[in-house]
């Protein structure tokens, strides 16, 4: 009995910590559209948020941590409109010929040159049918 118990407390500790931060079906440039993500594809699709929590979206700057899961992923979402300042540079240095890149804001009227149209209700409703 305690070899069975043994045996399954191991399958669960391996269980918990497998690394699937180089391997996400889909990133997010940031938390509002990584929400708005899960909430659509839930447990169709794995998602990642590039940008931790603890960073403001106009200084982040990714990782090499972060470029591999870029290598990685099948799709990238993020807001554009130059809100992702180091999204230029990434997307030149990865070698993910099949990565491909939703930008948001292109599916709505930007007014002025307020970037956080995240904030409006109708333009996530937007993003969601573009998701």
């Amino acid at each position: 009995m305690k070899k069975l118990i043994t045996f399954i407390c191991i399958l669960f500790i391996s269980g918990c910590t497998q690394n699937n931060e180089t391997h996400s079906d889909i990133i997010t440039s940031f938390y509002p559209l990584y929400d708005l993500t899960q909430a659509i594809v839930k447990d169709e699709f794995s998602v990642k948020n590039i940008q931790p929590l603890s960073q403001e979206v106009h200084d982040f700057e990714p990782s090499s941590k972060d470029l591999i899961a870029l290598e990685n992923a099948k799709l990238l979402i993020v807001h554009g409109a130059h809100l992702e300042g180091w999204l230029e540079s990434a997307l030149e240095n990865t070698k993910n010929e099949s990565l491909k890149v939703l930008v948001l804001s292109d599916s709505i009227t930007m007014d002025g040159s307020d970037v956080h149209t995240w904030l409006s209700i109708d333009n996530m409703k937007v993003y969601a049918e573009e998701i």
